[in-house]
């Protein structure tokens, strides 16, 4: 594709807003919370020195950052592969205050080189840069006040596409494989340049994720990577990140199962439980997104920018832990609208769009209706849907139909932990809290654990406890044993189990929650 010079000299000027903008988010940041930082922060540091249990156990972790002196955070680490403590282990050298600031200065100072590049490349109207800190501002906000990586993911991922369009193989592999195990759901990549027959192109980025993945393998360890691979991304995948029914994903997943997937206390208000309803309209959706974007790939344009949005706009889409921060990519499907022919008014319909989707404060709706908690999935959706009209989508329903029979049996794994009954009920009819992690029996009465933010704290509850017995019983792969008959069959991750009353046998449980966060569970002996 030929592109006209980029002949505008006082392109600075359009900047700044966005550099105001950074300004004073980073001068926020300075007195923030050390929020998610604080997960890449001291997670890299553990894993730098081969501590992977303690960093992917919750609990484990928070405790070491408390004793570490940080208070009044409560953070997990379980979304990020080891890969993340190589890019971060530059800055575990200094103290995590000045360290974030570094962060934070970096991030913004290669998104911005990096816009300025894009506006360049692609020619776009000078006024572009006005436009990105109002409806890209709770993105460009929470990235920097919580000390997130999704600006320089951005960065990777459109560096990559320039390289990859001036045939720069291996610097655009470089850049695409270090995004891929470094978050693994840019991974989607690899459709966008097998069905363009991009074939050298696929070569190279395997040739570089198989280089960074042995290079983390040198630094963190095999077992690191084989816990995360085999325990952790399948739950992960299954949306069970801190809360496993939380509306604050946004993502169709998420909805489906609040309205599909009964618990009896974070999900008890269903629509009708149906594990094969949730995952039969959970395939279609997904199927419904990728065959688009693969009959967008397969039509023949010059705007390959457009095509890649799309790949980018449906790793979103499908993926079941959505945030605010993750949004900015939705900038790479902008980008390429605005190089299509499609008429101004399409173009002022997507901004608006993308400016509520961006900033639509959800957290508001808690106490909603189910149906209405969603409003950034429903906006996303037709976003979605009206850019594949406009780029010229023709549906054919041969593609969606063999799309349909591979998510179909994709989602089929999941069925498993879904459908599962097993013999256990919870202990607690109420439960406030995401993460109980210890129990013990003082003045008869059962007391419980748990962390917050604020640190440890302890609940006693109106249990009676005569007696606990803790013998001849043992948890053999991930299944509780007692006097050598297995009485648990279940995926979820099990801990300290206990004989309460000669009645009762009770343990910390994750099932139904977030990886490791564990909540107390009871089976009636028979």
């Amino acid at each position: 594709m030929i592109r006209k010079p980029f002949a505008e000299k006082r392109i600075w000027v359009y900047f700044v807003p966005l550099v105001l903008l950074f300004l004073l988010l980073i001068i926020k940041s300075a007195s923030y919370s050390y929020s998610d930082f604080a997960s890449y922060y001291f997670g890299s540091k553990l894993l730098l020195q081969g501590n992977y249990q303690e960093v992917y156990e919750n609990y484990r972790f928070n405790q070491y950052i408390y004793e570490s002196g940080f208070q009044n955070l409560f953070v997990s680490f379980t979304p990020f592969p080891p890969f993340s403590s190589i890019l971060f282990a530059p800055f575990t050298l200094m103290p995590p205050g000045i360290s974030k600031l570094v962060f934070n200065i970096l991030s913004a100072t290669v998104f911005i080189f990096s816009l300025l590049r894009t506006i360049k490349y692609f020619s776009l109207p000078s006024w572009f840069p006005v436009i990105i800190p109002f409806v890209f501002y709770s993105a460009l906000k929470n990235n920097i006040l919580f000390g997130q990586t999704y600006l320089l993911l951005f960065c990777l991922l459109l560096e990559g596409f320039i390289a990859f369009e001036k045939k720069q193989y291996i610097l655009c592999s470089l850049l695409w494989g270090l995004s891929i195990v470094f978050k693994i759901f840019p991974a989607l990549i690899f459709l966008f340049l097998l069905i363009g027959k991009h074939y050298k192109q696929v070569i190279f980025t395997v040739i570089s994720c198989f280089f960074w993945f042995v290079l983390s393998i040198m630094i963190n360890g095999f077992e690191s990577w084989k816990y995360y691979v085999t325990e952790l991304f399948p739950r992960l995948n299954n949306g069970e990140l801190n809360d496993s029914f939380t509306f604050m994903f946004q993502s169709a997943q998420m909805l489906l199962k609040e309205l599909f997937v009964y618990d009896k206390l974070l999900n008890p208000t269903i629509l009708i439980q149906s594990p094969y309803l949730f995952l039969i309209l959970l395939a279609i959706f997904k199927t419904f997104i990728v065959s688009s974007c693969i009959q967008l790939s397969l039509k023949k344009t010059p705007q390959q920018i457009m095509s890649f949005g799309f790949w980018v706009f449906a790793s979103l889409l499908i993926s079941p832990n959505g945030s605010t921060y993750s949004l900015i990519l939705l900038m790479i499907i902008l980008i390429g609208i605005m190089q299509s022919d499609i008429s101004s008014t399409h173009k002022i319909t997507v901004v608006l769009l993308l400016f509520f989707i961006v900033n639509i404060p959800v957290y508001y709706l808690r106490e909603f209706a189910t149906l209405l908690k969603f409003p950034r999935l429903y906006l996303m959706f037709l976003l979605f849907i009206c850019c594949s009209l406009w780029a010229g989508l023709k549906f054919k329903f041969k593609i969606a139909g063999i799309c349909l029979i591979l998510f179909m049996a994709l989602e089929s794994f999941k069925l498993p932990a879904l459908t599962e009954a097993g013999n256990s009920d919870y202990l607690l009819d109420k439960e406030e809290h995401l993460l109980i992690y210890e129990y013990r029996i003082q003045s008869q009465k059962l007391c419980y654990t748990y962390w917050s933010e604020h640190g440890a704290k302890e609940v006693q509850t109106d249990i009676n406890v005569s007696s606990i017995n803790q013998d001849d019983i043992a948890i053999k792969n991930n299944q509780i044993y007692y006097g050598g008959n297995q009485l648990t069959y279940t995926h979820d991750k099990k801990r300290k189990p206990g004989i309460i009353n000669n009645d009762y046998l009770i343990y910390l449980s994750d099932k139904n929650r977030g990886v490791g966060m564990y909540t107390l569970r009871k089976i009636k002996l028979k």
